[in-house]
């Protein structure tokens, strides 16, 4: 038995990251710009998108022996927001 195949799929992930922290941040009261330092909480939503596929060929002689040969390949883009 013979059979080639093809396994497309698309994955879609959001993760968001959350950082607690000291540090300096500003703050504008009554038109002017000011500096203090302090607790601040930073987040990272960061969106990923995945496209794949696989293509393949799958060859059987008998119940002990195949062979299975395949290639696949993907392109991923994330953003940060």
């Amino acid at each position: 038995m013979t059979n080639f195949y093809f396994s497309p799929g698309v994955m879609l992930r959001t993760i968001k990251i959350t950082l607690k922290d000291e540090d300096f941040y500003a703050y504008e009261e009554d038109g002017i710009e000011y500096f203090t330092f302090g607790q601040i909480e930073t987040k990272y939503p960061i969106n990923s998108t995945l496209v794949f596929a696989n293509l393949g060929y799958h060859k059987v002689w008998t119940t002990t022996m195949l062979l299975d040969i395949y290639l696949g390949f993907g392109y991923k883009l994330s953003t940060r927001n």
